[in-house]
C-alpha cells in the first residue's frame, strides 16, 4: 500500500564484503529540494555514527534519485572498526568552525559545538518495526515539515553571511547568525510551567528549558519568580493556582507542545491551535500541514525581514 514512499536498498555487510543486507528507504519530505539547495550554496559533508558501508550505500542512493549529485562519499565521517566517538567539527575542519553548520536530530553528541548546531526534530515514518515478513505496518504520517522550515534556516544564515562580508569585508562567524536568528522568534518573552515538573526537579536541565533557552525566551518555575510573566505552558487542562491566575487576569496559557512545534519549524507560531480550552484536556494529534498553512505569512516574514544591522 505504501510502496510509492519506500526502496529497498542493498548496503554491503560491515563483516562481510561480499555479503549485502537490504534496507527499507524512506525519503524524508522536502529531501530531494533540501539537497538542491543545499548544493547549489553550501559543502556538504556527511558525518555519521553509522557504519562507512552503511552510509556509502545511502549516499550512493539518494545520488541515484537526484537530478544531480549532491552528496559525497569523500567528504563522508563514517564509524569505522565498530568505534564511536563524539563527534566534533576539529576531525573535519581543525582549523575553523566559524563557516560550518551543522545539522543534526541529537544535540547530546555534539558537546564540543553547541553553537554551530541546528538542532532538528527526528523523523518516524512507521509506528511499529517491519516484521519478519517484511510486512509494513502503520504509516505514522506523511506531513513533516522539518527540512522545508531548516532550509528557511540556511538560506536566511547563506543571505546574511555574505551581506556582512559585502558590506564591511570581514567575516561573521555562522555561529552568531544562527544564535542572533533563533533567539528572536521568542525575543525575550517570559514562561511558566504547571503540570510539568515534579516539584524538586531541577528545571534548568530540562529539554523544554533548552528549547525555550534556545530561542531567546526565559522558563521560570514560579509566578513569583518574575513580574509579568508572559505565558503559562501546561501539559493538559487542570485548575492548578497558576491556571486560574492566568485566567483570572485574563493572560495567554498554551499546552507545552507549543514550543516543540515552534521549535521544529524555528518560528514563533500563531497561538490559536495551542490555547488551553476545558473543551480539549490535552493535544492529541496536530496537524503539521495545517499548521505551516496557517503560519505561512508568518514564517516568510521572519525570515524574508531584514537581518539586525551591527
Amino acid at each position: 500500500q505504501y510502496k510509492e514512499y519506500l526502496a529497498l536498498v542493498g548496503i554491503r555487510s560491515e563483516f562481510d564484503p561480499m555479503r549485502f543486507e537490504k534496507i527499507i528507504v524512506k525519503f524524508r519530505p522536502y529531501l530531494k529540494d533540501f539537497l538542491s539547495m543545499l548544493s547549489n550554496k553550501y559543502e556538504i559533508y556527511t558525518y555519521t555514527h553509522g557504519t562507512k558501508e552503511y552510509a556509502t550505500g545511502i549516499i550512493q542512493y539518494v545520488n541515484q534519485e537526484m537530478v544531480k549529485e549532491t552528496l559525497s562519499v569523500d567528504r563522508l565521517i563514517a564509524r569505522e572498526n565498530g568505534i564511536i566517538e563524539s563527534k566534533t567539527i576539529k576531525k573535519v575542519f581543525p582549523t575553523t568552525e566559524n563557516m560550518v553548520i551543522i545539522l543534526d536530530d541529537r544535540a547530546a553528541v555534539w558537546t564540543e559545538n553547541d553553537d554551530n548546531l541546528i538542532n532538528c526534530f527526528p523523523y518516524t515514518f512507521f509506528n511499529e518495526d517491519i516484521n519478519t515478513n517484511n510486512q509494513i505496518k502503520y504509516p505514522v504520517k506523511e506531513c513533516d515539515n522539518a527540512l522545508y522550515s531548516i532550509m528557511n534556516v540556511l538560506n536566511y544564515v547563506h543571505k546574511e553571511f555574505y551581506r556582512y562580508y559585502d558590506e564591511k569585508k570581514e567575516i561573521r562567524s555562522v555561529k552568531e547568525i544562527i544564535k542572533e536568528k533563533m533567539h528572536s522568534i521568542f525575543n525575550g518573552m517570559s514562561f511558566v510551567c504547571s503540570g510539568i515538573f515534579n516539584k524538586n526537579e531541577d528545571f534548568t536541565n530540562t529539554l523544554i528549558n533548552f528549547k525555550i533557552q534556545k530561542m531567546g525566551g526565559m522558563l521560570y518555575k514560579e509566578l513569583e519568580d518574575k513580574e509579568n510573566i508572559d505565558c503559562l505552558l501546561i501539559p493538559e487542562y487542570k485548575k492548578t493556582k497558576k491556571v486560574c491566575f492566568f485566567e483570572k487576569n485574563n493572560k495567554t496559557i498554551l499546552y507545552a507542545s507549543y514550543i516543540d512545534y515552534c521549535y521544529k519549524l524555528f518560528v514563533k507560531l500563531n497561538y490559536e491551535d495551542f490555547i488551553m480550552s476545558d473543551k480539549r484536556q490535552r493535544i492529541e494529534y496536530i496537524d503539521e500541514n495545517d499548521i505551516m498553512n496557517k503560519n505561512k505569512e508568518t514564517i516568510d516574514t521572519f525570515y524574508s525581514s531584514p537581518p539586525v544591522q551591527n
